[in-house]
This record gives C-alpha cells, sequence and structure tokens, in this order.
C-alpha cells in the first residue's frame, strides 16, 4: 500500500491568505455553538452536491476509533519530513496506541468531481474543497457562498488533520479519489514562510508543481484502512474523517448534534406536499444510534413550524401573505434577474401549546417565543427570527421562503457562518431599496401590526384579541389554561324568566397539573365567588370546559378524542387549607352563599388544553 506524499503550500513572493484568517471568520457565528455551526457547515456541503437525479441524499455523522493500521498509516504520513512538522499542533505520540476519528460522509451526491489542477479549473468540486477559498458568484445554487465552509473540518480536529474519499464519475467512467489535508496556522520552516495548508497525496506527477489525489486501487486501500469505504455504497458520494475530534465529551455531544440537526435541518426530514422527505441521517457514537426524533411528532420543539411549513391546516388555521418588493429592480440586476417581485412567501399558525425552550433548544439556534424561520431554496433554517407575540396570550410559529427571483440576492447577504442575512452585504447604492431590508421589516410590520390575529383578507380569526383576559394565559408546561369568568347575565330575557343576579364566580389563582399518568391529567381551577343572588329563585352554577382547537376553545372535543370531565367540585368556608366537596353536581346561588372559594377538579387527556368557566342557567 502506498502511503500518500506531503506538500505544504509556500508563501508566494506576493504574499498570500494565512489559514488562521479563514478560521477566525468560521469563528464569528454570534449565536450558535461550535458543534452546530459544524453540523451546518457540513450537512450544507452535502446538500449542495446533491444529485439532480436523486430524491434523496443520505448524510451520516459517526463516531469511531482507528483501526491500528489505519494509525500506523497515519503516524508515518505525519512524520514526513516537512513544513508541517514545524507547526506544534499537527503532531501524534510516537506512543499513542488509539485516536478517535469523526466520519462525516454523504452519498446521493456527486463526490468531489472535476478537474484536480486550480490553475485550469473554474468550478471543480475537488479544487472548491481542497484548495480554493471563496466561490464565484455565477454560482446561483446550494447553500454555500464564501467556500470556506470546509475549514469547520479543520477546527474540529485537535491535530488540524482530515483524511477525505470520493467515489465519482469522471468522464463518464467511476473514479475513486483520496487526499489528506490539514490546515492550522502560518509558520516558518528553514527560514521560509508557509500558509499553514498541507496535503498529502501524488506530489510526483509530472510537469506539475503541487499535489494531486491518489486515484483508483491506492485510494480504494487508504479508505479500507481509515475506514471510510464502509460508509460509501457502490454509489457517489464523499466521506471525511475528521482525526482526534475535539470532544470533551464525545457521546453527550454526539446525541446533542441528533438535536441540532433536527433543528436546522428539519424542512429536509419532512419532504414537502408533492415531495417525499430530502435527507436520511443517521448519527451513531461507537456503533451506538441516536435516534432524530419525527420533527412532526408529539413534543418536538419544532412541530408547529413543521405544520406552517406544509400549511397543514389540520390541527390550526394557517395563514399566509406574499411579500411583495417595493421599488425599481435595476439597481438588483447582479443578483436578480426576473421581473418577479415576489420576495418570498410566509406562513404561520397561532398556537396555545408552547415550544420546548430548554437551553440545549435556544443554544441550537431556536428562539423562545413567537418566530419566523426563515429559509432559502437550501431548505436549511438560516435563523430563527423573533416577532412579536399576539395580545391574545398565544404564540406565532412562521415560515418564510425566499422567492426564486431573490434567491441569489438573499444567497449573497448571508454571514460566512450562514446563520444570519445582512441587508449591507448586498452593497446597494446609496438610497437603493433593498430586499432582505423589506423582506425582514416586513415580517416584522405584520406581527407589530397584530395582522396575526387576522385572515388575509382581514377577518378576525375564531379566537378573539381579548383571549388573555377572557381565558387566561397557557401555563406553561400544563395542559390546562383557565382565566376571569364572565358574570351571569344582569338583563331580563333568557329561559329564567327575567331573574336576575348579582352574584359572580371569577378566577382566583393559576390552574395547576395534579397528577399525569396513564395518557391522561388531572388538573385543578380555582374560583370565587362574589356578591349575592337577587333573583326570585336560586340560580343553578356549572363548570364549563371547552377544548382548544387551535384557533380557539369550543365545547366539543375533536372527533375521535375523549373530552374533559368534572371530577369533583370543592369549596372552602374559610378553613386554611381546607377542601369539601359538594354533595351535589348542581349548585346553586344559595349553596354558594358564605363560600369563600372554589375548586373544580378536571379530568383530561394529556395532549389536550382545556379551559374552564362557570356559567348559569340564566342564559
Amino acid at each position: 500500500m502506498k502511503v500518500p506524499s506531503n506538500y505544504s503550500e509556500d508563501m508566494r513572493s506576493t504574499g498570500g491568505t494565512r489559514t488562521e484568517l479563514l478560521n477566525n471568520v468560521l469563528d464569528s457565528s454570534i449565536s450558535l455553538d461550535k458543534w452546530s455551526v459544524f453540523l451546518r457547515e457540513t450537512l450544507q456541503n452535502s446538500n449542495d452536491q446533491r444529485l439532480p437525479e436523486s430524491p434523496s441524499i443520505t448524510f451520516g455523522l459517526h463516531y469511531e476509533m482507528l483501526s491500528p493500521e489505519g494509525l500506523a498509516v497515519l503516524k508515518e504520513m505525519i512524520q514526513l519530513d516537512g513544513p508541517h512538522k514545524s507547526d506544534e499542533e499537527i503532531r501524534i505520540s510516537p506512543n499513542k496506541n488509539s485516536l478517535p476519528i469523526l466520519i462525516v460522509s454523504d452519498s446521493g451526491t456527486r463526490g468531489l468531481t472535476g478537474g484536480t489542477d486550480a490553475r485550469k479549473e473554474d468550478d471543480s468540486n475537488f479544487c472548491n474543497f481542497f484548495y480554493f477559498s471563496g466561490q464565484l458568484e455565477s454560482r446561483t445554487t446550494g447553500g454555500g457562498s464564501y467556500g470556506i465552509g470546509r475549514n469547520v473540518l479543520f477546527s474540529a480536529s485537535r491535530i488540524r488533520t482530515i483524511v477525505v474519499y470520493s467515489q465519482i464519475i469522471q468522464n463518464g467512467k467511476p473514479e475513486q479519489r483520496f487526499m489528506a489535508m490539514a490546515a492550522s496556522k502560518g509558520l516558518k520552516h528553514n527560514g521560509f514562510n508557509y500558509t499553514g495548508r498541507h496535503w498529502w497525496g501524488r506530489v510526483d506527477v509530472e510537469d506539475f508543481d503541487g499535489v494531486q489525489p491518489l486515484l483508483g486501487d491506492e485510494a480504494l486501500q487508504l479508505a479500507k484502512v481509515f475506514g471510510l469505504d464502509k460508509h460509501l455504497d457502490k454509489g457517489t458520494g464523499t466521506v471525511i474523517g475528521v482525526i482526534d475530534p475535539d470532544m470533551d465529551e464525545p457521546n453527550v455531544q454526539m446525541e446533542s448534534l441528533a438535536t441540532t440537526l433536527l433543528i436546522n435541518a428539519w424542512p429536509h426530514l419532512v419532504g414537502s406536499k408533492s415531495e417525499p422527505p430530502t435527507l436520511t441521517a443517521s448519527i451513531t457514537y461507537l456503533g451506538e444510534t441516536f435516534e432524530i426524533p419525527d420533527p412532526r411528532s408529539e413534543g418536538s420543539p419544532i412541530r408547529h413550524f413543521v405544520s406552517a411549513y406544509l400549511e397543514d391546516n389540520s390541527g390550526s388555521k394557517i395563514y399566509s401573505e406574499d411579500l411583495k418588493f417595493n421599488g425599481s429592480l435595476e439597481h438588483l440586476s447582479k443578483w436578480v434577474t426576473g421581473t418577479d417581485k415576489t420576495l418570498g412567501k410566509l406562513t404561520w399558525l397561532k398556537s396555545l401549546d408552547p415550544t420546548t425552550e430548554d437551553g440545549e433548544h435556544v443554544e441550537k439556534g431556536l428562539t423562545p417565543g413567537s418566530t419566523v424561520a426563515l429559509m432559502r431554496s437550501a431548505k436549511l433554517i438560516v435563523e430563527y427570527m423573533p416577532v412579536s407575540a399576539p395580545e391574545d396570550g398565544s404564540k406565532v410559529f412562521g415560515v418564510f421562503r425566499v422567492g426564486k427571483n431573490f434567491e441569489k440576492a438573499f444567497r449573497k447577504a448571508e454571514t460566512p457562518t450562514h446563520d444570519k442575512w445582512l441587508r449591507g452585504r448586498l452593497d446597494l447604492p446609496s438610497g437603493a431599496r433593498n430586499p432582505v431590508g423589506q423582506a425582514e421589516d416586513g415580517i416584522t410590520k405584520i406581527f407589530d401590526s397584530g395582522k396575526s390575529s387576522k385572515g388575509k383578507t382581514g377577518e378576525e380569526i375564531d379566537t378573539p384579541v381579548d383571549l388573555a383576559n377572557r381565558l387566561g394565559k397557557l401555563i406553561t408546561g400544563l395542559g390546562v389554561t383557565g382565566g376571569s369568568i364572565k358574570p351571569p347575565s344582569t338583563g331580563g330575557g333568557g329561559g329564567g324568566g327575567g331573574r336576575s343576579s348579582s352574584l359572580k364566580i371569577r378566577t382566583s389563582a393559576r390552574p395547576k397539573l395534579v397528577s399525569k399518568s396513564d395518557g391522561f391529567c388531572i388538573g385543578e381551577f380555582f374560583f370565587k365567588p362574589s356578591g349575592k343572588s337577587t333573583s326570585g329563585s336560586a340560580t343553578k352554577y356549572f363548570p364549563s370546559l371547552k377544548v382548544w382547537l387551535g384557533d380557539s376553545f369550543e365545547k366539543e372535543a375533536p372527533a375521535g378524542s375523549i373530552a374533559p370531565t368534572v371530577e369533583k367540585i370543592l369549596y372552602s368556608e374559610g378553613t386554611a387549607g381546607r377542601w369539601i366537596e359538594f354533595k351535589t353536581s348542581e349548585i346553586t346561588s344559595t349553596d354558594l352563599d358564605g363560600k369563600d372559594e372554589l375548586k373544580v377538579v378536571v379530568k383530561y387527556p394529556s395532549d389536550m388544553l382545556v379551559s374552564c368557566e362557570f356559567e348559569s342557567d340564566e342564559g
């Protein structure tokens, strides 16, 4: 088996880019942790190489141990004489007898195709990955814009080194390619400066001053030694091995990456109305598989975004609006090629069921509160943008998808880590209308103006604006809600023959969850009666239960579900902590005289939101 030869990039007489500059760019994310950036960049690179005829790609992250043979070959490569030996980071102790490797794999993709001579190639996948630092602006597809996303691979390695194997179709024939690379920092060796980039491959190529990949059987043998080949079937794709990944608790961090993938790539996991999912993902640690939750499952932190994205009206009413560019397209000719002024489509829903907002989900990019997920055609979430919450106590879950004609402009506006749109990156003339700014301001305006509580034609939705006052706010983590209770009618008419009453029953405390088991919850609602009945005969009072149906509370439970029930009604008469159960379910105004507080115990399915208020038989 041939051990790859080493080659280091020297600093030319006219200078060059030191590798640490590119690494600093990828450390610029202000909202995401290191491994979230790593997953986003590697997945985005894989997604960019998707085959047009392939409905789905397979993406994997696998934490494994190098085989003894693989470790021996790696040591031999790094111990070869060369400028890389002057870098203290690119080293392995001769006494090291085991070393982990983090494998990033994709299949159903093109692989690292194209020519391998950077002097002659314009847009070669191979050269983009190994040589070029930046990307042609003429590219209009894919997620990446800067050609520096690969640097997360070196930052993730304690020795700044990766090994790469790719199966491709080149000139109509199958081909295998292998090359290793390290990128640390600028250094000096034997009196000369070097950029910090080093490769291991073929350096004895005639009439070529540089390094080329190993091909065919030589490439396949090295792929087997490093355990890369087993992550590719007979099709095309790429497998990258990050040597000695910089993980303090690798089992915990690998499991956490499953959440990262869910929050950042769920549009690929759910597909669309007309297409199946476009991503199959796998995350393992020493052979143990970490399940990636179903984005639509109960308890998923992004299930409501999925409903808005798929415009699924089965659970909640979906609202949508096309945002239009207001201005001339003339100054955007570099970024916009058509005449369509649709900046993108915004869809949203409202829900009282809160998204899970624990620290891990926020760390992975999810924003607590009312939020709109921003995305382009790459179907990776750019950012979860906070918006104003509706006045009714609910939360907004929205999705904004960039219009086809503005795709290139929004891609240009992304930060190097692709986790934010910066309107200033378009570098437009002074006073020119900015499509990115108009989109973000338009989204903000919709929810600031309360439009989130209206339908497309402006009609009020089923949930009234005063929901927070009339029914109360959702108690996060509980399946119950309560609120101020409307008093019995004081006017004439109704079925009571003109009776009237000044007796009122209002909420006295927050509802609370008492227990949860076997798919059911027991919740308690608290009320305080005030005033006295002035009617000629006793007025009957009873608790009225309603169920949240996505846009309003209704008395009828959804078809096929179990309706909530009142288990008992209790009262207190000034004895602290002592509750007494009413002997009858028919409570009259006479029964309420002298009662300090009421408690209604309700049983309901654990996936249901329930409200409770008192009504009377006065109509």
